[in-house]
């Protein structure tokens, strides 16, 4: 749906060629998938509980995780933030673990699905350290 109304509608502006999709995707990359998967959803978590992600949300069927991550942000528990993040819903939303699982999951997932994918990871909600460990990790799975 969306790539013909793009290409429809630069067709009718007159460009040349189509505008392209981009995308963000959550990543977070390390040595060690068990701490890579904390901080994942960790990233999922707080991004899911807005008010912006809800048609995501909905599209994907998540609705009831995201209400069990929001009680776990109202207890301040951040542990439990990450917690209530199932599997399936990491999977389906991030990229994560070591380098190499985090390359398979995203030519599995994503590759495709974005003329650029902007690989993302954020320090909001982050353990100590996260934020560094995982962008060193991302740049290190996915940089050039």
């Amino acid at each position: 749906m969306v790539r013909p109304t793009l290409a429809a509608a630069a067709k009718e502006a007159g460009r040349e060629r189509p505008v392209p999709i981009t995308g963000m995707t959550i990543c977070a990359v390390g040595e060690d998938p068990a701490r890579a998967r904390v901080l994942a959803a960790t990233q999922l978590a707080v991004f899911a509980s807005r008010a912006s992600a809800a048609p995501l949300i909905a599209f994907h069927g998540f609705e009831s995780e995201v209400a069990a991550i929001r009680e776990a942000f109202a207890r301040r528990d951040m542990p439990g933030v990450a917690a209530a993040v199932p599997d399936r819903m990491l999977d389906t939303l991030t990229v994560h673990g070591t380098p190499e699982e985090a390359r398979q999951r995203f030519a599995a997932g994503f590759d495709g699905v974005y003329d650029e994918a902007l690989l993302f990871t954020a320090g909001k909600g982050m353990p100590e350290g996260g934020f560094e460990e995982s962008l060193l990790g991302v740049c290190e799975a996915f940089g050039d």
